[in-house]
């Protein structure tokens, strides 16, 4: 995926209590914010992600606050980087390409939520290869080579005879895949689009594969400044998921 200027693309809600998210990341340029445990509000932990370094930062609804931590270093535009951000209760850690670069604990942490990324002003970003896994699994690390040692030439143990074949056990039955209804809300700053030469209209899409305006398509978190073309002044917000769609008209 892509985004430029200040845009915002997030996961299904309400998201998970301890878990690694990984994926792959390419800045072009400015700073982007790598949301983990994103809830209404909207309360969040954020990563900024520049040439200069990393931060992590806290926003309880809406109201965000200094970041807590700063990791300064040097990362190159137009360059893959292996991110991985892991939470348990209120350990965050942040790797890049295998190493940690950032370690903070939280107090009082935020204790559930799901992932996000959010371009700022003036910059723009590609990420790609999203995972989520639980907070056990390792994260990504970059292999140390290592000499292997020469050994003395051993003896061959006869072989023991072959076993007769077992019977692989019964697989359990895959698990309920549970998918959230989209939930959508839309609203201008004017109420009639034909009372005014032009509005601001506002959307937050949740739960959903495709979001457009108009047959054009948008981020599930945006808002666009819209000017009543001809007499009608139609804005159409459509979300969509296999085969469940909901849009709603503004007019």
């Amino acid at each position: 995926m892509s985004g430029s200027r200040h845009d915002w693309a997030a996961l299904l809600k309400p998201g998970w209590d301890d878990y690694r998210a990984r994926f792959r990341l390419k800045l072009l340029r400015g700073v982007i914010h790598l949301i983990y445990r994103l809830t209404d509000g909207p309360t969040r932990y954020f990563v900024g992600f520049s040439e200069e370094g990393l931060y992590l930062g806290r926003q309880d609804s809406g109201r965000s606050a200094e970041p807590s931590v700063e990791t300064p270093g040097r990362y190159y535009l137009n360059r893959w980087y292996d991110v991985e951000i892991a939470g348990r209760g209120g350990h965050i850690q942040v790797y890049v390409d295998g190493k940690l670069a950032l370690d903070y604990t939280d107090r009082a942490p935020l204790s559930r939520g799901t992932i996000a990324f959010e371009t700022l002003d003036n910059s723009a970003a590609l990420v790609d290869d999203v995972e989520i896994l639980p907070a056990g699994a390792e994260p990504v690390r970059t292999p140390t080579p290592t000499r292997m040692p020469t050994r003395a030439p051993t003896r061959t143990p006869p072989r023991a005879p072959p076993r007769p074949p077992t019977r692989p056990p019964a697989r359990p039955p895959p698990p309920t895949v549970y998918v959230p209804a989209i939930e959508m809300r839309y609203w201008a700053d004017q109420e009639c689009l034909l009372d005014t030469d032009c509005t601001t209209l506002h959307w937050q899409v949740d739960n959903a594969q495709a979001v457009t305006l108009n047959s054009q398509g948008v981020w599930g978190y945006d808002s666009r400044l819209a000017c009543p073309p001809g007499q009608t002044g139609e804005y159409t917000l459509r979300a969509m998921r296999s085969a469940q769609t909901i849009e709603r008209t503004i007019v």
